[in-house]
């Protein structure tokens, strides 16, 4: 959906959702995408020019052997993302088309559960840790025109990634033994 608010205001919007399922007496798997867009288009002038964005999206899986055997499960995981931009766009001349903006990204990632089927399961349950993460950017580019048949285009970009707790990271020996952990707080950067 998109809607004109004026000459120099748009908002758009985009979702999608979409599942896929393969089955069999055997064995089963799942997953699926869902996502929602929202962005303001924004005109300063003749020459500045912005795309302000949030983002959700979220990717989930899920596979097992059904029911009724003795090695019967079901592991079910998915990575969740919640983000936002800022994009510019200034025009300086015919020759240089300048672009900037900042990215951040909050990742959640559930790497997995799974639990055993039926009373003669091999398992009864199982979670890997869940984690999260900020990941942001600042960019700056140059699209420059030299002649009539060769562009250059360069430009710089800072990215940062960092994990955000609560979590628990464990340290191993060379052996791959636990020798400690170390606990992060909620909300904590490690």
């Amino acid at each position: 959906m998109n809607y004109e608010i004026n000459d120099n205001n748009r908002v758009f919007v985009s979702a999608y959702y979409g599942k896929d399922v393969f089955k069999n007496p055997d064995f089963k798997m799942m997953w699926g995408n869902s996502t929602l867009t929202a962005r303001w288009n924004h005109l300063f002038s003749k020459k500045l020019f912005s795309n302000f964005t949030v983002l959700y999206s979220n990717f989930d899986y899920e596979l097992g052997v059904p029911e009724g055997s003795s090695s019967s499960f079901e592991w079910i995981a998915n990575l969740k993302d919640y983000g936002g931009k800022a994009d510019f766009t200034y025009y300086l001349n015919t020759g240089n088309t300048i672009k900037f903006g900042l990215i951040s990204t909050f990742h959640n990632f559930i790497p997995g559960t799974a639990r055993g089927l039926g009373s003669e399961a091999f398992l009864t349950e199982y979670e890997v840790q869940n984690t999260n993460a900020l990941e942001s950017a600042a960019y700056l580019s140059n699209e420059q025109k030299i002649g009539a048949r060769l562009i250059a285009k360069y430009g710089l970009r800072f990215s940062h990634f960092v994990n955000v707790g609560a979590s628990t990271s464990y340290n191993y020996d060379d052996r791959y033994n636990l020798v400690d952990s170390t606990v992060y707080g909620k909300g904590e950067f490690f």
